[in-house]
């Protein structure tokens, strides 16, 4: 067998979207790469001992021809090591050229990341399993090419660290909504158009986003005129200020899984309007509109993939922090060479939280946000607004989607808002100007849904309704195998005080039945949804766990933080029945 092959067989296996990505990169060809030399360098290895220091988790900044990686693996085997090489050329050169197999077989090798697409994943993969610290450093060649190297990488973490823990306490606060609605919502798949099935339908019209900030009420009227020229599509809330002022959006969008969408959508003209909504959004709204749908799943959305079988290359819509994030996908996904930004204030303009006509908010707790708020932005006139953080955050998140979209031109006409990068301002007045050569039909997305039917059949949604069957018999197994791990570790606390040969073994079996309940294929999909913190909890101590030789300590530690991820499991079990079972009879009946 040859190097490349061995090497990329066992990466295959230890990392497989790693795997996947070296494959795409070597289809495409190869450049120019650097090679790490082969002399033994200790002053190198010394040099990094302070920042290795007694930290669990050490990303390293480049791996070469993995020779230092080796010499770091093989002094500091009580580590995870999280790798990452941004030049996929070296990697691939070294794949081809040296049996690495030593090395990329390695336990302490935690993660390997190729290319500077992968980052975000060794990312994700430190924040789950980092306790309080973690050591940074580089490789000897990209210390003297980049000299401050060590320094962004630590910065460009700190900040993915933040939105991380940010997005976990979100996660948990909604962790029973989610999953709910992503259950309730399979079958929709069988009865919906899905946006997929709208790609490039529009193709060339322009997209008006409408967005609920304080500067909409300005320009309500340019919306009720530029509606016959381009795509008016409202996002949330925005709903209520344009029904208020008799103006129907061509679509409204809706993302959130919250149930104070039902203040939003309480009235009969605000569910008039075609309607996309993600399949993780509140499902009493969906559920109270009888036509004229169409269902988008998430990339984000692992429950609804994993059901229905779906891959993420396979959807459109990947999540944004902001439902104006989602509307802007869709537009570019029925072909929209032009992206309208309206009400998009990302700060309390004038020191106002909503538009007029907004009226699901508590009115009290907005004044409270905008009186207390310490952020400050650019605004349009090069003068400042005040904001608060989750403003910053869609902010962000709306200038990394539009630098997705290079082919596609953004405009900003918030006339008292944020600046946002990529989409500079121009007035409303001055858009209408330009698209005076167009005519959008008010009923085109009505016309578009007339000629479609969903694409899934019914042999597709009867192995979705036995899969479910399936994993709602197997939700009694695990309530059953829960209560006898329990039980066992309840006990090897003193068994390892007293016996500790029989603790060891038995510390084996607990490890076996643990990995029994949480293998199944619908297990991580299912609990890191509803127990996103306590998962992330136990993650951040298995580097401790898996590297102790104490028996005694050991036993203490898994049988702490184990018993609490199968306590916060159990206490889901009674309601994931209720709601599977709910899915099940949906799909029987075809609501």
């Amino acid at each position: 067998m040859t190097y490349i092959n061995r090497n990329m067989q066992i990466i295959e296996q230890r990392f497989p979207a790693t795997f996947h990505h070296i494959k795409d990169s070597m289809e495409q060809g190869r450049s120019t790469s650097w090679k790490e030399s082969s002399n033994y360098d200790s002053a190198w290895l010394e040099a990094v001992t302070q920042s290795i220091g007694d930290n669990k988790i050490v990303f390293v900044y480049g791996f070469g021809r993995g020779l230092s990686i080796a010499e770091l693996l093989d002094r500091y085997p009580d580590r995870w090591f999280f790798v990452y090489e941004p030049n996929m050329n070296v990697v691939v050169d070294s794949l081809e050229e040296m049996d690495l197999s030593m090395v990329l077989e390695h336990s302490s090798l935690y993660w390997l990341a190729v290319g500077e697409e992968t980052i975000k994943t060794a990312f994700t993969l430190m924040c789950s399993y980092m306790q309080n610290k973690i050591g940074f450093l580089a490789l000897r060649y990209y210390l003297e090419q980049e000299e401050d190297v060590i320094d962004e990488i630590k910065e460009e973490f700190m900040e993915y660290r933040k939105t991380f823990f940010s997005n976990k306490f979100t996660e948990h606060r909604f962790r029973m909504e989610w999953t709910q609605n992503s259950l309730l919502h399979l079958n929709d798949f069988f009865e919906q158009v899905s946006i997929e099935q709208l790609y490039g339908t529009l193709k060339g019209i322009p997209a008006v986003i409408v967005s609920s900030g304080p500067s909409l009420k300005e320009d309500i009227e340019w919306i009720r005129k530029i509606k016959d020229r381009a795509l008016i599509i409202s996002a949330g809330s925005s709903i209520q200020a344009l029904i208020a002022n008799q103006i129907e959006p061509h679509m409204t969008v809706i993302m959130d899984g919250h149930s104070i969408n039902q203040k939003i959508f309480s009235s009969p003209e605000s569910l008039q309007p075609p309607l996309l909504y993600a399949a993780s959004s509140y499902y009493k709204i969906s559920d109270s509109k009888a036509d004229q749908k169409i269902l988008s799943v998430m990339s984000s959305d692992h429950i609804s993939l994993h059901f229905l079988g779906l891959q993420t290359e396979q959807v459109f819509i990947r999540p944004t922090s902001t439902v104006a994030g989602t509307a802007v996908q869709a537009a570019i996904c029925f072909g929209a060479d032009q992206i309208i930004f309206a009400g998009q204030d990302l700060s309390f303009s004038n020191n106002e939280y909503y538009s007029a006509g907004i009226a699901h908010h508590d009115s009290k707790n907005a004044e409270n946000n905008v009186a207390t708020a310490t952020e400050k932005v650019l605004n349009v006139k090069g003068s400042y607004n005040a904001t608060d953080e989750g403003f910053l955050a869609m902010k962000s998140g709306l200038e990394s989607l539009i630098e997705k979209f290079p082919e596609v031109r953004f405009v900003n006409t918030t006339r008292h808002g944020a600046e946002i990068a990529g989409a500079p301002f121009q007035p409303i007045d001055k858009v209408y100007e330009e698209l005076k050569d167009l005519k959008v039909d008010p009923h085109v997305i009505p016309n578009l849904l007339h000629n479609l039917e969903p694409i899934a059949g019914m042999e597709y949604k009867n192995q979705v309704l036995n899969q479910l069957k399936s994993v709602f018999e197997d939700v009694g197994n695990v309530n059953q195998e829960s209560m006898k791990l329990l039980n066992d570790l309840g006990k090897i606390r003193a068994l390892s005080r007293t016996k500790p040969v029989k603790a060891q073994k038995n510390l084996e079996q607990i490890e076996k039945q643990w990995a029994q309940i949480a293998s199944r294929d619908w297990f991580a999909v299912i609990f890191e949804t509803l127990i996103p913190l306590e998962i992330h909890a136990f993650d951040r101590m298995l580097p401790e766990i898996v590297n102790e030789s104490n028996i005694v300590r050991k036993c203490d530690l898994i049988e702490e933080h184990l018993t609490l991820v199968l306590k916060a499991i159990r206490d889901q079990l009674p309601a994931l029945q209720d709601i599977i079972e709910e899915s099940i009879k949906r799909m029987e009946s075809g609501i």
